[in-house]
């Protein structure tokens, strides 16, 4: 995100390199598609006049996603169980700190949603057209399958998001 923010000034990601903070003075590190609303409006306030359009996904989703995002960057043992590896809160300390944030927090005012389960429609029901391609590369697996203490402790973790996004626990 602010990468794109920044090309709209006239600075390229390339420019952006090597430095400690970014145009706006905001440190750009290694997240920069991860700040939240609130950081994006303070740095950036002309922005708070825009709409906001985001995609979402189901709590559950998501976190099996940042499960398999861990296994596949070798936070986490290929053989690990995805319930014990929320269980004993592994996928919470491995996590990096924006990755455990609620996507709630991503949110301005009268924001968008496009459901990441049905992205495909929800983007046609809102610019009455198709999605240009894209592609979902991951499949749930048995492996994936949350049994009801990872629930709860998934709803614990981002309960705001079952709310403000109405998902179901």
């Amino acid at each position: 995100m602010e990468s794109f923010l920044l090309r709209l000034e006239g600075v390229s990601h390339g420019n952006l390199q090597g430095m400690q903070k970014g145009a706006y003075g905001v440190y750009t590190g290694d997240s920069r598609q991860h700040w939240d609303y609130t950081k994006i409006i303070k740095c950036l306030p002309f922005l708070a006049d825009w709409g906001v359009i985001t995609t979402v996904r189901h709590p559950y989703e998501r976190a099996r996603s940042e499960f398999r995002y861990q296994v596949s960057e070798g936070q986490a043992p290929k053989d690990t169980d995805i319930n014990e590896w929320i269980q004993n809160g592994k996928i919470w300390s491995k996590a990096y700190d924006y990755h455990g944030m609620p996507q709630a927090a991503y949110l301005g005012p009268d924001p968008i949603l496009l459901r990441h389960e049905s992205l495909d429609s929800d983007f046609r029901a809102y610019f009455g057209e198709t999605l240009p391609y894209h592609h979902l590369k991951t499949k749930r697996t048995e492996r994936d399958e949350l049994d009801d203490k990872s629930k709860r402790l998934i709803f614990n973790k981002w309960g705001v998001d079952f709310d403000t996004l109405g998902y179901a626990p």
